[in-house]
């Protein structure tokens, strides 16, 4: 596995049906105004994250785990190389 840009999940995303909520699991502030600016409403969020906030974790574990639990849920995933998010979110997937 490798890093996982934010091009390459917009590639992935501009080959998805338009009509199609994206679902974006993150804890920065600053890749939700990314894929807002980009996807405006059809980007959905679990919860908006503050830019003020300066914890190492910037969701809380509700977050955290509501995020996995969505994208497990989802008709289509991709995930983020490196990530154990997105590996529990494959094994949840199974």
């Amino acid at each position: 596995a490798q890093y996982t840009s934010d091009e390459a999940f917009f590639q992935w995303i501009d080959a998805q049906p338009k009509t199609r909520p994206v679902y974006v699991a993150t804890d920065n502030a600053e890749t939700q105004r990314t894929f807002r600016r980009r996807y405006g409403r059809r980007a959905v969020f679990w919860k908006d994250i503050s830019p003020q906030t300066r914890t190492l974790r910037r969701t809380t574990l509700l977050h955290a785990v509501a995020d996995v639990y969505v994208c497990a849920s989802a008709t289509v995933f991709k995930g983020s190389g490196y990530s154990s998010f997105t590996d529990w979110i494959g094994r949840v997937r199974c």
